[in-house]
């Protein structure tokens, strides 16, 4: 009989902070490692004494009753979308890139269905170390600040990011995810060992909230207080304490004002975005960032119009977009691709892709009314606002934050524990 008691081997714990690590700081290669080590750890059991390996008895019953778990199986169509847009390809090497990337579309849920059941205690165990390393990477990157602050100042007023551990959006995106965890942890009052960890727990997440500011990535503050206010919502529904909620959100618009006048990092970054956005409308937006976005949005939109049912193949849309940048802004330095998920899909695939896209990336938060679960509304709120303003979803490490925060929290939803239990 499988049960509860069974909980996540203890390999498989030490690769899911392999993975927290690998997103944080460390090369692709470690992060690949860490997802496909997943997949064979949760499918094999590995005995010492004997020495043996055999399949894990749940691996043939999850599959035979393949029907019970669509939301795992859904996810993996992302991975399907570019597989089957084979036949209209004629660039095979950014296909087969496409491919390789969307890879951890289908091996994180399926080592994520193999494993045993786990409660919610373990993911907030999960989230609680998160803080920790995010809290190490800060002074790290306020160390590298530290050493010339009048330069690092400068490269922000020249739209130039700080430096970070890994890509600077990236990055951000983790941190707003760990205060959105930390309050959260706070929420149910965790700790490991002791009560009075909690006030640990409260410190660390005060620092990251600040420390999003001071990073001034336009990104990570969006999806932090997207986040933070959809927790707020679910209390105000939840609770029907309408003035102290109200006052939740006064206070989460307050804020953004006082960190702009409190830290120069962020004032900087914003007057920069301004600017670009100001040469962008005056045609002269060929060397920012900002611009090259927004012209890639147009271009997107464009082949769309051209190719709306069957788009251009997923293969080919690299090539598409350089032509659209090449006929229409020559004097942009970078050729962007369509900084918009729903978008790049609907390019890449047309409306036969983007149907099953929505069906991916929506059914499992509506499946067995999973919005309700605060944490886990508040983490796909945040992963929607994010594919609205970037392709975050064609990285590795995007797609890797996307299914492995997802699988955590669906794995582990309350009141669904019966779903993995075998009698």
């Amino acid at each position: 009989m499988l049960t509860m008691k069974q909980g996540v081997p203890p390999l498989a714990q030490f690769l899911w902070l392999a993975i927290l690590v690998a997103m944080l700081f460390s090369p692709f290669a470690l992060l690949s490692i860490s997802v496909g080590a997943l997949l064979v750890v949760a499918v094999f059991e590995l005995e010492c004494h004997p020495f043996r390996i055999r399949l894990r008895p749940q691996v043939l019953d999850r599959l035979a009753n393949w029907r019970q778990y669509p939301d795992y199986f859904a996810i993996t169509l992302s991975f399907w979308i570019v597989l089957l847009s084979f036949w209209q390809t004629y660039d095979w090497t950014y296909w087969f890139i496409r491919l390789q990337v969307k890879a951890s579309f289908l091996v994180l849920p399926l080592a994520f269905l193999f494993l045993p059941a786990f409660s919610r205690r373990a993911v907030h165990q999960l989230f609680y170390g998160l803080l920790g390393l995010l809290t190490l990477g800060n002074s790290v990157i306020l160390y590298h600040f530290c050493q010339d602050v009048a330069d690092s100042l400068q490269g922000l007023k020249m739209g130039q990011p700080m430096w970070t551990p890994i890509h600077h959006i990236r990055y951000s995106l983790l941190l707003a995810l760990a205060v959105v965890g930390g309050v959260q942890l706070l929420r149910v009052k965790h700790y490991w060992r002791l009560p009075a960890e909690r006030w640990l727990i409260g410190l660390l997440t005060l620092l990251a909230f600040i420390f999003v500011h001071f990073l001034a990535v336009k990104s990570g503050i969006l999806m932090l207080y997207v986040g933070l206010a959809t927790l707020v919502l679910h209390y105000i529904v939840m609770s029907r304490r309408w003035l102290s909620g109200l006052g939740l959100l006064v206070l989460l618009s307050v804020v953004p004002v006082i960190s702009y006048h409190s830290f120069p990092t962020l004032r900087n970054k914003v007057l920069y975005t301004i600017h670009d956005f100001k040469m962008y409308a005056a045609g002269q937006g060929g060397t920012y960032s900002d611009s090259g976005r927004l012209a890639a949005l147009k271009a997107g939109w464009q082949i769309v119009q051209a190719r709306p049912v069957l788009g251009v193949g997923a293969g080919n849309l690299r090539h598409a977009m350089a032509v659209k940048f090449d006929e229409q802004y020559p004097d942009y330095i970078e050729k962007f691709m369509p900084p918009n998920q729903f978008l790049f899909v609907w390019a890449g695939t047309g409306l036969w892709g983007l149907a099953l896209f929505l069906i991916a990336f929506f059914f499992p938060l509506f499946y067995r009314r999973h919005y309700r679960d605060a944490f886990f509304l508040a983490f796909y709120a945040m992963q929607f606002v994010s594919i609205l303003i970037e392709h975050s979803l064609e990285n590795v490490l995007g797609i890797v934050h996307y299914c492995f925060f997802t699988l955590l929290l669906l794995k582990s939803m309350p009141g669904e524990e019966a779903r993995w239990v075998k009698a």
